[in-house]
């Protein structure tokens, strides 16, 4: 028997039966937080169930009627709400902000959202990022994979088996209703596009206008994944190098060659002798390589936060490297160990993947000859992950399909460090009436990266409707 609404039968009425209760958010006082409960499995929804945490920011034009705009930044792992609550105004044109109620969730197991938790802080600071050179090295890597596999089996066992995609998509549903809105309004950003791609396939007729940027391939496993990221992301320091003679603060001087040159060999110098730091624990090539990691992905813009990344680390300045790691942390909005186990239980889930320690060496060996920089500390952290995981072993990422005819506005990146161009081509041809936009600027994302041309073509599409013209592309 149908609800009152006509969303879903009675076994889920009372998620449907929902609206979000807006209050001051205790802790960004500037912006709006709700709840909604969902079920833990939707398998089972009379069962348990799950906090969702909301956090919006109401149209500027004070329109009480305005759309909402539900936002995913990526990860999987990052948090929705505090993407608005702390970057309203760089991430987001100011037109959007005006007309629309920006909406940040967090998904399940992530964040302000009940939360999964594979592993302890004192354990998460025991583990080394280092490259593993030697044999015991990479046996402690491995080691360190099992554990948190069986960190999730034990600690994260409420939602390990429910973390997928899937359940994540449906939540965005009972998310949709609570909202008052017939049909989703979203915005989803790297693995958010994968998510907001789900729902297209769930809920073909509930898709509204949707905007899916750096688009994540729905068919690549973990080491699919690593290989794609070995090339983007040695690209990316390329360009950042080429640029350094034109800026005083970067410590290496020479063409590219010669800086990237200087940086390997930096960084194979703090594997062999890491820097004594304030925190006691002692800081390596890993830490500083994803340091940079988690800089490229934001454009030409973040280039002098390389810089200062990168001349901190050859000064050997601890303190400096350790408060833009906190700095970072506090941008994500999700604690470390959260972080790490929702990306964790997310993509295994999604992607389960199982490699044998003589295939790791192998990717490392060659990923590592392609990419001197990022390849085989890349093929180490990515390739590990999934190999010990206690759900869905030998099971693909689950089928994307979408009949919607809702057209939706998708952007890929040719500089992506990240999701290259190809995997946002892929996702296209899954969606059938989508339309991509070829971004040819520096970083992850297009939009928020300082492009008019993109930020415009995103404003008008959720103002009309109307997509990019077919070859569109922006700088």
């Amino acid at each position: 028997m149908p609800t009152a609404r006509g969303d879903r039968t009675d076994r889920l009425a009372r998620f449907y039966a929902q609206r979000a209760a807006w209050s001051q958010c205790a802790d960004a006082p500037d912006f709006e937080c709700a709840t909604v409960r969902v079920p833990r499995s939707y398998q089972k929804p009379r069962g348990a169930t799950l906090k969702i945490a909301l956090l919006r920011n109401a149209a500027n034009n004070g329109n009480p009627n305005a759309r909402s705009i539900v936002v995913n930044p990526g990860g999987p792992g990052a948090s929705g709400t505090n993407l608005v609550a702390n970057s309203l105004n760089t991430q987001f044109p100011a037109e959007l902000v005006d007309r629309f109620n920006i909406v940040g969730m967090d998904p399940r197991g992530v964040g302000r959202s009940t939360q999964i938790n594979c592993v302890t802080q004192a354990a998460l600071a025991k583990r080394s990022a280092d490259l593993p050179r030697t044999a015991k090295q990479q046996a402690a890597f491995l080691v360190n994979s099992k554990k948190m596999a069986k960190g999730c089996a034990t600690r994260g066992k409420a939602l390990v088996r429910v973390v997928g995609t899937q359940s994540a998509a449906r939540d965005l549903d009972v998310v949709r209703s609570a909202l008052g809105q017939k049909k989703l309004w979203h915005l989803g950003v790297s693995y958010g596009t994968y998510l907001g791609a789900t729902y297209a396939s769930l809920f073909p007729k509930r898709v509204g206008r949707t905007v899916l940027d750096a688009g994540l391939s729905p068919t690549v496993n973990m080491i699919g994944w690593g290989k794609a990221q070995t090339t983007g992301f040695q690209m990316a320091p390329s360009r950042w190098a080429d640029s350094c003679p034109e800026r005083e603060e970067c410590p290496f001087p020479g063409d590219r060659s010669a800086v990237v040159g200087e940086l390997n060999e930096m960084l194979a110098m703090y594997n062999e002798f890491p820097l004594p730091s304030p925190s006691g624990k002692p800081i390596g090539d890993g830490t500083i390589r994803g340091l940079i990691q988690t800089a490229l992905p934001g454009g030409e813009s973040s280039w002098p936060l390389v810089d200062a990344i990168v001349s901190a680390a050859d000064d050997g300045n601890t303190e400096v490297l350790e408060a833009i790691g906190n700095a970072f942390e506090n941008a994500y909005g999700t604690p470390p160990t959260n972080l790490v186990s929702a990306n964790s239980a997310v993509n295994c889930y999604d992607r389960p993947t199982s490699t044998s320690l003589k295939q790791m060496r192998k990717h490392a060996r060659v990923w590592g000859a392609k990419a001197s920089t990022f390849g085989a500390s890349i093929a180490w952290s990515i390739t590990s992950t999934c190999t010990y995981w206690p759900v869905r072993k030998g099971q693909g990422p689950p089928a994307v399909k979408s009949k919607t005819k809702q057209r939706i506005q998708m952007i890929g990146g040719t500089k992506d460090p990240l999701t290259p161009y190809k995997w946002t081509a892929e996702l296209s041809k899954q969606i059938k009436y989508s339309r991509v936009l070829k971004f040819t600027g520096d970083g992850h994302g297009g939009l928020g990266k300082g492009s008019p041309c993109v930020d415009d073509a995103v404003t008008n599409y959720f103002i009309t409707g109307k997509v990019t013209p077919k070859g569109a592309r922006c700088s």
